[in-house]
């Protein structure tokens, strides 16, 4: 994680290093493909001649789709990368995040026709304000179902501040039809998606903030970061079982103490090991072998602990194991060659910060 191009410091001397552990099938897979469909969002329809392009892998990488709008990108093992899809005549649509394991990942993704987002302002009687987003969310259950039966004054958009975004239209449900539905006061399904509108948010990243009875019949808030750009549109999934961009919990969800040889050396392994895919580079044979996290937990230990500012105990937000592959909104520039870390939500994220603040215990 913490490397390759954005590698933190300069190679220790390692005159006694240790053979590298073997990969099972002894190689090591760096880039995997993302392949798809690109879809018209409201239309239903394959979307031809549509450029798409990544947002969280440095350098980007940009496809076009097909007659049949089939696309194909490479991206790094371990991603978290999000889509945006761009035609004449459509708007830039920015899609949920992707998570990118130890196997090639099928994913459409959506575009909105200009005329199909202006149709939604139709519908609440107002027409589109130049320079802002739509956004439309999917809302889902710890368990992927539609989160739905949700009063729309429990959803709220949320500025840096926390303070409800003031210019923004909404929240508003869908209809039957598929359209944005100004008379509805609730979140209700519809061919099996529990879908909320904005309209006229402002370009920025925001918060959406979705407060709903869980399991146990107690008040959660569920918090989902989201990034809009002017005159574009935004997709997103809110909860599921991946809890897509900053869900439920924190502090890494139970684990109150973690430590590095069982909690977070694991999280270091290739993903086909069950890891997020930092070995997958971090070896010896891969890019960023100058940090290599296949070794043993403790010669990977006093490897990260040995590079200055890998772990920083006075602020353990800045260290570099964790700001490196943490997603960088535009037009900040990714200083990581993917981002492993979708925002500081993140349940991993906030497992690597728990374990620095409890003191990097091995």
């Amino acid at each position: 994680m913490a490397g390759i191009a954005g590698c933190p410091g300069a190679a220790p001397d390692d005159q006694n290093a240790q053979p590298d552990a073997p990969t099972a099938d002894g190689q090591v897979t760096t880039a995997l493909m993302l392949s798809g469909t690109v879809m018209d969002y409201f239309g239903a329809t394959a979307v031809q001649d549509a450029m798409v392009a990544t947002d969280g892998l440095e350098p980007p990488r940009q496809a076009t789709s097909a007659t049949d709008g089939k696309y194909e990108v490479e991206v790094a093992v371990g991603s978290k990368v999000f889509l945006l899809a761009s035609k004449t005549a459509y708007r830039t649509t920015r899609n949920s995040s992707v998570d990118i394991g130890d196997m090639p990942v099928t994913q459409d993704i959506y575009v909105m026709a200009e005329q199909d987002v202006r149709n939604q302002y139709t519908a609440v009687g107002a027409l589109p304000t130049a320079g802002t987003a739509i956004v439309i969310a999917d809302l889902r259950r710890n368990n992927n179902m539609p989160l739905d039966g949700i009063p729309l004054t429990n959803i709220q958009l949320l500025d840096a501040n926390n303070q409800p975004v003031a210019t923004a239209k909404g929240p508003f449900g869908f209809n039957a039809g598929g359209s944005v539905d100004q008379a509805a006061t609730t979140v209700t399904t519809y061919s099996g998606k529990a879908r909320i509108a904005y309209l006229d948010v402002p370009p920025g990243t925001y918060t959406l903030a979705v407060t709903y009875l869980n399991g146990m019949n107690q008040n959660t808030t569920m918090n989902t970061s989201l990034t809009t750009a002017a005159d574009g549109g935004t997709l997103l999934v809110a909860g599921g079982m991946g809890g897509g961009g900053g869900g439920d919990g924190g502090g890494g969800g139970a684990v109150t103490d973690p430590s590095f040889a069982t909690h977070i050396y694991p999280k270091l392994q290739r993903a086909g090991a069950g890891g997020l895919g930092c070995a997958n580079c971090h070896t010896l044979t891969g890019p960023a072998a100058v940090l290599k996290y296949d070794e043993a937990p403790g010669t990977v230990l006093a490897s990260i602990t040995a590079r200055p500012g890998v772990i920083n105990a006075t602020t353990p937000a800045d260290s570099l194991i964790l700001k490196r592959p943490l997603y960088e909104a535009p037009p900040l520039p990714q200083d990581h060659p993917n981002a492993t870390f979708l925002d500081v939500n993140d349940a991993d994220y906030k497992l690597f910060l728990l374990w620095i603040e409890k003191g990097a215990k091995p």
